[in-house]
């Protein structure tokens, strides 16, 4: 069976796709799609993917969140494509926001156990949350207040 190759990282807003382990053609609507989230055109992926590979029949690996992949495998589904004619595998698996979430807070936490109360401290610390709060497009994070003072 042909396979398609999709990866999308939604935190750093990066999408590849990869047909029979090509790059897509010329032209191709995935070009228009990237840097754009994935749930803003999830709708017309199996469509997109229809037209790329001359059909239905074969295999789309999927790198990313299993949030994402769950969303693709349901807008299969709503175009009305069996498992059969498109069978859909998490390949690589990112973790959820919340993990992240959850692992910086604690990032934090220890931060602020060595923290010395330097004003260079204070300003790093500030500097790290602003960064990653625009990176991964969550906010606020339950951050220590006497870090960011």
């Amino acid at each position: 069976m042909v396979k398609a190759e999709l990866i999308y990282n939604p935190y750093l807003m990066e999408i590849s796709v990869k047909f029979n382990g090509q790059s897509p053609r010329i032209n191709s609507l995935i070009e228009k799609y990237q840097g754009i989230p994935l749930q803003d055109w999830i709708s017309i992926i199996p469509k997109i993917f229809h037209d790329e590979m001359n059909g239905y029949d074969f295999e789309l690996d999927f790198s990313g969140t299993e949030l994402d992949c769950e969303e693709i495998k349901t807008a299969s589904r709503k175009a009305k494509i069996s498992v059969d004619e498109v069978p859909i595998f998490l390949k690589n698996e990112l973790e959820s926001r919340e993990i992240k979430a959850d692992n910086i807070n604690l990032l934090l936490s220890w931060l602020k156990k060595i923290q010395t109360g330097n004003l260079i401290m204070r300003v790093f610390v500030k500097s790290i949350m602003n960064s990653l709060t625009k990176t991964i497009h969550i906010s606020p994070f339950t951050i220590p207040q006497n870090i960011v003072r």
